[in-house]
């Protein structure tokens, strides 16, 4: 009976804490989305369209690529940026600095406190999407698959 008992106990610990921890789902991958936005120029609206790409690494960096494309001309710009990201339960924040753009820094004027950048996104539990705003804009990002 004590041997039992002293076999019975740790598995139904093991299978009580097994049971007790709930897995937090690893934003970890690529993610993409789009948004359209309007600016006032000179009395007249101007719409772009905006393409977001964030690269989430394992190690808590990141890349992030932004192109946008003016309605009124059709310019085309493409940026990319590299920074940081982490996750508090389903809240992924990313964090990069707009002078860490290739060649940026080079020539910038303004103080890099200046030009950080924030995005928070709150992910679902299937780990389908990412839901945040940017730019005054309600945006889902989504995962793409491997």
């Amino acid at each position: 009976m004590y041997q039992i008992k002293k076999l019975l106990f740790p598995t139904l610990s093991a299978v009580i804490i097994i049971g007790c921890l709930k897995p937090i789902n690893s934003p970890v991958g690529s993610w993409k989305g789009n948004l359209i936005t309007e600016t006032n120029s000179e009395g007249k609206k101007m719409k772009k369209s905006i393409s977001y790409y964030y690269a989430l690494h394992q190690d808590g960096y990141c890349t992030i690529i932004v192109d946008t494309i003016w309605d009124i001309d059709g310019l085309k710009t493409k940026y990319e940026f590299e920074g940081s990201w982490h996750q508090e339960s389903n809240t992924v924040t990313v964090q990069y600095n707009l002078l860490d753009e290739k060649n940026v820094s080079d020539y910038a004027t303004t103080p890099r406190n200046w030009n950080e950048v924030r995005h928070v996104f709150t992910i679902d539990n299937k780990l389908i999407n990412m839901n945040g705003k940017l730019e005054n804009t309600e945006i889902t990002l989504v995962k793409e698959s491997i």
